[in-house]
Order: structure tokens, then sequence, then C-alpha cells
């Protein structure tokens, strides 16, 4: 989906998205290295992602508990997982080497009400979008954050494809209509981030977070220097940007 075409939707179709400015955090996903975690406290981004499922960039609980000693304590660690024992993601929290959950499976509502209470930290419901109707049940969620991303069958976790973005903005309004509430669940957006369609995701959306990772990649799918410092900057910009313009 090209989304430099939504730029140009009504004032009405996206009102919501920007009725409170509030900085767009960031979270830098897919931490396998101690370089990986100098270079985030370098630039400081509000989250880090430590990826515990798939294969590419797939770390062990080791290793995850070296990199968050390495992690300054203001950046919060977010474990992603697809259908993990519960077990082991509740003991990873306890063990202090993730703040928070990321869930990218068929984790259901009875699995999210249990996290919560063994653990007290933050969840979020990742959603593949296909259609409005996706971004509607997921705004049913009992996390406390929702993630969206791009679908893909042949992938569970993050593809580095974007989606049409306006799908959350009908399903939202959907579910506003039906319940008669609003839908005030913060999100985070995923899905082919980069410098390139950062400020576009901010004007249609203004998202609580960017979640990106692929696009800050260079040799051997590790996170590149210039590329994370080029995005940490362009976010910078884009947050003055929006605050200056309703100030």
């Amino acid at each position: 989906m090209n989304n430099d075409k939504v730029i140009g939707i009504s004032e009405s179709a996206r009102k919501g998205a920007s009725e409170k400015m509030e900085k767009v955090r960031v979270k830098i996903c897919g931490m396998r290295r101690i370089e990986d975690i100098r270079l985030i406290n370098e630039v400081k981004p509000e989250y880090c992602g430590f990826v515990f499922a798939g294969k590419l960039r797939r770390i062990d609980d080791e290793t995850a508990r070296i990199l968050k000693a390495e992690l300054n304590p203001d950046i919060l660690a977010v474990g992603v997982f697809v259908d993990e024992p519960i077990e082991h993601v509740i003991s990873l929290c306890k063990n202090k080497i993730i703040d928070a959950v990321q869930l990218h499976g068929n984790e259901s509502a009875e699995y999210i009400s249990k996290l919560k209470e063994e653990t007290g930290v933050s969840i979020i419901d990742a959603r593949k979008i296909r259609s409005k109707e996706d971004a509607y049940e997921a705004f049913k969620t009992k996390a406390d954050f929702l993630l969206f991303d791009a679908y893909s069958k042949a992938v569970p976790g993050g593809s580095g494809e974007t989606f049409n973005w306006l799908d959350i903005l009908d399903g939202r309004k959907q579910f506003e209509e039906e319940f008669g509430v609003k839908a005030d669940k913060k999100f985070f957006i995923a899905g082919g981030m980069s410098c390139a369609n950062a400020k576009n995701v901010i004007d249609v959306l203004h998202p609580f977070a960017i979640d990106i990772s692929s696009s800050l990649e260079g040799e051997g799918n590790f996170k590149d220097r210039n590329k994370v410092v080029s995005f940490m900057q362009k976010m910078l910009y884009l947050n003055k940007d929006a605050f200056s313009a309703v100030g």
C-alpha cells in the first residue's frame, strides 16, 4: 500500500488523529549485540525490542539478560513473542530482563489477563491489518496498547511491509459508532516505517509510537549507526514541528 496518497484525506476523516498533540515515541526493535545497545543508549528512543521469536533477529534469554544489563534504565526493553508459553514470558518479566511484552501470535484474552496479573507490566497487542474490520476488532483488546502491522501469511511477526493506514481510522470510527464510546487505546504503528514515511504517518494517524526495525539495518541485518541516528534526528524534528504547528 502506497500511503503517500493518504496525506490528502479530509480533515473529518482524520479527526481524532491529532486532537491532542503528544510526542510520538520510538521503539527500535531487533537488538542483538552490545554495539546495538550502546547505539540505543546514545540516541535514546523510549523503547527497544528484544525478539524471542522467528530466526533472523531472535535472541536467547542469556543474551537478553546481558543486553538489558547494558541498557539505559530510562529505555524500556520490550520482549516480542509469538504464542510463547506464558511461563517463559512471566519468568523474563519477573527477572527484570524485559519491561513490557509485545504479543504477535494468537494469544487469548485470558492469556493477556493472566500475564498482566502475574507481572504487572504493560502488554502490547500486535494486530495484522488487512481491512478496517481487523482494526475494529483490535480496539476490543484488553491489552494496554495496540500495535498495528501489515498482514503477512508467511511471517507472524513484522514483515517490513506497509499497509493502508486509513483502515485504522475507519475501524476506530466503526468501533465508536457501535459501542458509543471513544476508542482511545494508544497504539504503535509498524510495517515498513522509515525516514521517508515518518512524517506521513504522524500527519495521518499521530500514533503513540513508531515501531521500526528493518529500515535501520545494514550488512548482516544489524542496526546501521548512520540510519539509526538519521531516523532519530528526523523524529526529533517532526515532534518539534508538530508542537509548533499547534502552539
